[in-house]
């Protein structure tokens, strides 16, 4: 069993989409010196198994940046059709601060800047 791995089934998927908007960065799949796969991501991968492509366009307009920024990134890892509109119609100006954690760098970015990182424009 990997030590890192969470199991999220005793939480409610309301529970872990709150932790994840709680936690103040967007991590990649592989995070710190030892490559790991954070909590963070953890979270989305477990959102990613229940949540259908509307709810994921329906955060969209969510009040918390690091929720809308992986509800793109949802949308763009099941290869949605409509993400470039998506991209423009809501996302272009949304220019909320956030963390993003790439392998060992931390650094600010806004979540237009990472929805734009994720599709080539």
């Amino acid at each position: 069993m990997d030590p890192y791995k969470i199991d999220f089934t005793s939480m409610s998927l309301n529970q872990v989409i709150t932790d994840l908007c709680q936690h103040p960065t967007i991590d990649e799949e592989m995070v710190g010196y030892g490559g790991t796969k954070s909590v963070q991501y953890q979270r989305f991968e477990y959102l990613m198994r229940f949540i259908k492509n509307e709810e994921f366009i329906e955060y969209l307009h969510s009040p918390y940046p690091i929720l809308r920024a992986y509800s793109f990134w949802a949308l763009v890892k099941r290869d949605y059709q409509g993400t470039r509109k998506l991209y423009t119609d809501i996302l272009m100006n949304d220019h909320a601060r956030m963390l993003h954690y790439d392998a060992c760098d931390k650094m600010g970015t806004t979540v237009s800047l990472f929805a734009r990182s994720r599709i080539n424009m």
